[in-house]
């Protein structure tokens, strides 16, 4: 979409953005969960024939579980760090793609100071920027929120 968003962010947008994706889908936080379950059932069973094997000493058995808990953590880590950077960049070709064969409609009426009122597609926002594309235009169009937006209303679906 030719925007650069770490442009136009700070650090504390970059840090709650995952919690927004997090608290806006529900969907995605239970994905998370069972991913969390099935990896963790997935490295106790590649050491199941250790923990059972009674030669081993019992401080080994500590030692293997929690190599299992920490490869666990490592490897949820990885997995949520691919999970929002693979989303991000798909939803940014998916919405370039919308926008250049203009296959959108609006979703939002934003009203300016003093009174300019726009029906945009709005793509997103942070904490000091709105990001969106006016009405058959190509591009994103950001302006900052603070003196400028008085309000912002969704449009209600045609769906």
């Amino acid at each position: 979409m030719d925007v650069n968003i770490l442009s136009y962010s700070n650090v504390f947008d970059l840090l709650l953005s995952p919690l927004v994706v997090l608290s806006s889908k529900p969907k995605v936080v239970l994905g998370l969960i069972l991913f969390l379950v099935i990896i963790y059932y997935f490295n106790k069973a590649k050491n199941k024939k250790k923990l059972a094997d009674d030669s081993i000493p019992e401080s080994e058995k500590i030692i293997i579980r929690n190599e299992v808990l920490v490869g666990t953590l490592l490897l949820l880590a990885l997995g949520i760090f691919a999970f929002f950077i693979g989303t991000g960049i798909g939803g940014g070709f998916k919405h370039g793609g919308i926008l250049k064969k203009r296959e959108f409609e609006a979703s939002h009426q934003i009203t300016f100071l003093p009174a300019e009122e726009f029906k945009v597609k709005l793509i997103g926002n942070n904490s000091q920027y709105i990001f969106y594309v006016l009405g058959n235009e190509t591009h994103v169009t950001i302006s900052p929120i603070e003196g400028n937006v008085k309000i912002i209303n969704k449009l209600p679906s045609k769906e």
